[in-house]
């Protein structure tokens, strides 16, 4: 009898096994910004299971928890397809999911030039995103003044957050040059 049960049991958990199939996969149809880290597998993992998984186009990720999960950090813009097969026994089910990564944002940053201790700039970046931030030297909220700073190069770094939510950055470059010789007047 004791070994009708277990025999029964077996066939119960066997069978539930091999019906089940990876469930609807919310990572279906997700935006991501580029950077970003996920990680993907079945939404709930089998310890009689084991798992594959592949992204297409071929893309690097590294297979964590024990092989039922992996991790990817979306660097390259563009659609991707991850696709994870369960296998238990001899059958196995697949779920795929559509994967976008945003094209970053990358904006024009002023370039300018100005004469040694001449004035200021208005900074300006295109797109301006939301919430900009604008560093350097001589850079104080978006304006850049050139009072007191010799002749050179001097960078500007922006930050901003572009229409998709994702972060952007981009770099400028303000050139201080001293004033021409002081000419010398005469008469022939």
């Amino acid at each position: 009898m004791k070994k009708i049960i277990i025999t029964l049991i077996l066939t119960v958990l066997s069978i539930v096994g091999y019906s089940q199939v990876p469930t609807p996969n919310p990572a279906n149809g997700t935006f991501y910004c580029p950077n970003e880290v996920q990680v993907y597998g079945d939404q709930v993992i089998d310890p009689l299971a084991t798992y594959s998984f592949t992204i297409l186009p071929a893309f690097p990720f590294n297979v964590i928890s024990n092989g039922d999960q992996i991790q990817v950090t979306w660097t390259t813009p563009g659609v991707y397809t991850v696709s994870i097969t369960k296998t238990i026994g001899q059958c196995s089910s697949t779920a795929q999911a559509t994967i976008t990564i945003y094209q970053p944002t990358i904006p024009v940053v002023i370039n300018d030039v100005l004469c040694q201790g001449n004035g200021t700039i208005n900074l300006t970046a295109n797109p301006l995103g939301t919430n900009p931030v604008y560093n350097g030297v001589g850079v104080t909220g978006n304006v850049f003044d050139a009072s007191g700073l010799a002749p050179g190069n001097y960078p500007i770094a922006f930050t901003s957050t572009d229409a998709n939510g994702c972060p952007m950055s981009g770099n400028g470059l303000i050139v201080i040059t001293p004033p021409p010789a002081v000419p010398t007047i005469y008469t022939d």
